[in-house]
């Protein structure tokens, strides 16, 4: 394939998504070290972009909440086009695979859209010039952006995924520096990272089960520090953790942090304890381990990436229902126990000699 000047990756959402887009586009990177390249995303996950292996040229926001309001609509979706039609664009990569992703791609006007040819809505292959099958062997959102990128470059080449842990950005590294000097929290503590928050209510284990956790794993890491993280939303799942572990380390950042200061918190933490959400991801893609808890979605197609991880499943017939809310009578793959994973997590810390 030629050399290519220009490329748009479009993926707006979600977290989790757009690391697992990372390696893709590092690839592409890779095989065109002089193209520019930009990237379609959320105004809420744009700081994430910054920690992208690969450079990125502009990051266009994708005014979601503009869009989707009569009053505000014709005066975003005209900015939006005009930004999008700034540069003409070589390629157009929709690795995000919805109607709308497809058609925002489509109105840069270039003469190259490519996407899977089985997305997420079927409709949004209208707008593709060329379509890719993923390869048989791939089923995690990692290996199937990698395989598009792959068959697009006409190459073999499987980057592994890239550690986040070396393109610290700058001012989120300061920001933490100061929030850390703030709450005393030292370059060398133990530091736990724990979000029991997810945007399903299905993916979301109840609070006294991260304490359970927290607490049992404190008896023995007795100098570990747990930091809750989350959104704003979450902050009163952070306030019921905390009250269920008196005498505990632990640190509610809920709500406190941007997505980038989130994401190097991260980066510093040795452990990662979660439901099924976007900071999974990232703690694999920094290279932090991750236990984390799996009922209605599959780990196989969009679990923590990579082999120093954990997953835990209940064993009940309805896992993997991808039901956004229990349909049942409670959520009965929730039934973990809790002293299982926090030997696991002792364990796992003693082997890394950070016990």
């Amino acid at each position: 394939m030629k050399s290519t000047s220009d490329i748009l990756i479009v993926k707006p959402s979600s977290l989790g998504d757009i690391f697992h887009t990372f390696p893709a586009v590092a690839l592409l990177r890779k095989h065109h070290p002089n193209a520019q390249i930009d990237w379609l995303v959320n105004p809420e996950f744009a700081d994430a972009i910054d920690f992208c292996p690969a450079k990125i040229r502009r990051k266009i926001i994708f005014p979601r909440r503009e869009l989707a309001r009569f009053p505000k609509f014709c005066g975003a979706f005209l900015r939006l086009t005009r930004q999008l039609r700034a540069e003409r664009y070589q390629m157009v990569i929709d690795f995000q695979g919805l109607f709308r992703s497809a058609f925002f791609g489509w109105l840069c006007k270039t003469k190259h859209q490519i996407g899977f040819a089985n997305p997420k809505e079927f409709s949004a292959k209208l707008f593709y010039h060329r379509i890719f099958i993923p390869e048989s062997s791939v089923d995690h959102a990692i290996e199937r952006n990698l395989s598009l990128a792959r068959q697009l470059l006409d190459n073999n080449d499987t980057p592994a995924m890239p550690e986040l842990s070396l393109m610290p950005v700058p001012r989120f590294t300061d920001a933490v520096n100061q929030r850390f000097s703030n709450l005393k929290i030292n370059a060398d503590d133990l530091l736990i990272a724990v979000t029991p928050g997810a945007r399903w209510e299905s993916k979301c284990w109840p609070p006294e089960f991260f304490a359970s956790v927290i607490a049992k794993t404190a008896q023995v890491a007795k100098e570990a520090k747990f930091l809750i993280l989350g959104s704003d939303a979450e902050r009163l799942a952070a306030q019921q953790v905390m009250e269920q572990v008196p005498g505990v380390k632990i640190i509610s950042l809920a709500g406190e942090t941007s997505i980038g200061e989130l994401i190097e918190i991260i980066r510093r933490c040795q452990v990662l304890i979660s439901n099924d959400s976007g900071p999974i991801h990232i703690a694999a893609a920094a290279q932090v381990p991750v236990f984390a808890f799996f009922g209605p979605t599959d780990p196989d197609l969009t679990g923590p990436y990579g082999t120093d991880n954990q997953v835990f499943q209940a064993e009940v017939e309805c896992l993997k229902c991808f039901e956004r809310k229990c349909p049942g009578k409670g959520s009965i793959c929730q039934s973990l126990n809790a002293e299982e994973v926090s030997d696991s997590l002792i364990n796992h810390l003693k082997n890394k000699d950070l016990l």
